[in-house]
């Protein structure tokens, strides 16, 4: 039986002549099963079931990791996604730069004191969400990551007196921002996965955000581990994210 060869075992317990294989894609690389479909990459594309779905920009990796939250498929290096669902796809990090200022809001409806991003020429809405955790890079005085309250085309709304009252003409970037990380996996509704020597979770259900710390449960995750070596992979067992090290186990 070791050198038999055009059997197949698909009529167990008898067995008969394997069926005819065919070549569909010589350059096929990384590739993904899930829910009876098979996504794989090819030429710099994402197929599915032999239909080219979304073009990739890393078009070099080495390496691509494919995680399933909700229904976005995720791809890694890459840092894109693709709605099963809605067949629908996109990049998980967003950035705008424009001028704007830094003024008093609203909350609820109620008026809010240095709490405020007014834009001009851009609609925020196409590139960001409630809850989004944005960075803030080229103001000086304002620069940092803060949680969106409330969103409109030309404003954000944040916590209140967490900015300076600021005015300038000069570009400032507003960004969400997602790791480049490697050996992702979906656990408990969250997308795991490491960067450099950090361990890294999104917020709960939400493979967008990586940076919103809001002193909750559904906090996104961050922990820099300081033992030697690289992460060689990682994993879902039953309901635990599990990390490997040549030596050790997290």
């Amino acid at each position: 039986f070791v050198f038999m060869s055009n059997f197949s075992a698909r009529r167990f317990p008898a067995l008969c002549q394997r069926q005819i294989k065919y070549t569909l894609n010589r350059t096929c690389s990384d590739f993904y099963i899930y829910n009876d479909a098979i996504y794989y990459v090819s030429s710099g594309s994402l197929y599915k079931d032999n239909k080219a779905i979304l073009t990739l920009a890393a078009i070099t990796a080495n390496k691509r990791y494919f995680s399933v939250v909700g229904n976005l498929l995720i791809i890694m290096p890459d840092k894109q996604y693709y709605d099963i669902k809605k067949k629908t796809y996109g990049s998980l990090e967003a950035s705008v730069t424009t001028a704007c200022s830094f003024d008093n809001g609203t909350r609820f409806g109620v008026a809010c004191d240095n709490n405020c991003i007014k834009v001009t020429g851009v609609d925020l809405t196409e590139n960001f969400r409630e809850g989004d955790a944005i960075t803030v890079s080229g103001s000086g005085q304002n620069d940092g990551t803060y949680i969106i309250r409330e969103l409109y085309q030309d404003k954000m709304m944040f916590d209140e007196n967490v900015f300076t009252f600021e005015e300038t003409s000069d570009p400032i970037t507003i960004s969400r921002t997602v790791p480049a990380l490697k050996f992702t996996f979906e656990c408990n509704n969250r997308l795991w996965g490491i960067y450099n020597n950090a361990i890294y979770a999104s917020a709960l259900g939400d493979p967008f955000n990586f940076n919103k710390f809001d002193g909750i449960s559904t906090d996104s995750y961050y922990k820099e581990v300081f033992s030697s070596g690289e992460f060689t992979g990682a994993v879902s067992y039953g309901n635990t994210p599990v990390f490997f090290k040549e030596t050790m186990i997290y």
